[in-house]
């Protein structure tokens, strides 16, 4: 399933793997690779910003536990700096309540390991389509914002049109109802 990025409108989409374990690392981006992504990975948050700020990702997929920083502290950070980027967390951790904080702070998903192939190709593919319907609606948005803009100017052109035939009516009024107008 080759799944295209809207917002570069490339194929692939681009997905980061964040995680301290090569041997994870690795076999996410052989999973995520041979289900038609583009992967990229990063071993540690330094590693990640660094892949970041140089090309742009549709997703990131997040351990929660980085030398350096807690994938909470990445994910605070990361939906700051780039909003557009979908988080799908990947962790040992099971904990409820983790998860539903990871959620409230902006991960699209939340998946424990060890985890099923599909499982987590279920998890990326509902964020990236999260992510298509939010950059349509952005967009979507902006295009009604600029017929606003558009209907609005005409509107003031109108009225700006109407006022000065106005004027230039007043102008030509007749002696004996000058008084009325």
């Amino acid at each position: 399933m080759i799944l295209k990025d809207p917002a570069t409108d490339v194929f692939p989409a681009r997905l980061l793997i964040v995680d301290d374990e090569e041997i994870v690392r690795r076999g996410l981006e052989r999973l995520l690779t041979n289900d038609g992504y583009a992967c990229a990975t990063a071993g540690t948050a330094d590693e990640a910003w660094s892949c970041l700020e140089n090309e742009p990702f549709s997703l990131v997929v997040l351990d929660m536990v980085l030398p350096g920083a807690t994938g909470f502290d990445f994910l605070e950070l990361l939906r700051k700096r780039f909003p557009e980027t979908m988080v799908v967390m990947v962790t040992a951790l099971d904990d409820r309540d983790l998860a539903i904080r990871a959620v409230q702070m902006g991960a699209h998903g939340y998946v424990v390991k060890p985890f099923g192939r599909d499982e987590l190709l279920v998890q990326v593919a509902g964020a990236l389509h999260h992510r298509d319907l939010v950059m349509a609606n952005r967009q979507h948005q902006m295009k009604l914002e600029s017929e606003v803009r558009r209907h609005t100017a005409r509107a003031r052109a109108s009225q700006r049109e109407i006022i000065l035939r106005l004027v230039a009516a007043q102008q030509y009024r007749h002696d004996e109802t000058a008084t009325h107008i």
